[in-house]
């Protein structure tokens, strides 16, 4: 019999314990790690590892907004990255192109994603 611990991928914080002799199904906002014993109710994953004891929310919801904090910085040097598009256009007196319009509105939109820990970054124009 194996265990497996069920837990929020964006907190870390320990949800259920299931046991069974094969891997468990998917469970949609979930993740699992099989654990050689049971950790009981109090538990939470860091590093793909199984840890015994609370997680504070707040705790959580802080490293939650630091990941955010982390993406829109990242998100600010890709378009900042990208300005030589839009001074070029406005000095020839073109439009932008619409690759790297839709680049940079796809930076823009990237905290509409519900996962701080797994942006999916748009690739960068190639023309």
């Amino acid at each position: 019999m194996k265990h497996y611990a069920f837990y929020e991928p964006a907190t870390g914080l320990g949800r259920w314990v299931s046991s069974s002799t094969c891997a468990p199904e998917p469970v949609p906002g979930l993740e699992f790690v099989e654990v050689d014993e049971s950790p009981g109710q109090d538990f939470y994953v860091k590093g793909g590892k199984v840890k015994i004891g609370k997680l504070e929310l707040r705790k959580s919801k802080e490293i939650l907004a630091d990941e955010w904090q982390k993406v829109r910085a990242i998100r600010k040097r890709k378009l900042d990255a990208t300005e030589w598009v839009v001074s070029k256009a406005y000095e020839l007196e073109e439009k932008i192109p619409a690759d790297w319009k839709a680049y940079r509105q796809a930076l823009r939109d990237i905290t509409d994603q519900k996962d701080p820990f797994n942006i999916s970054w748009p690739k960068e124009p190639t023309t």
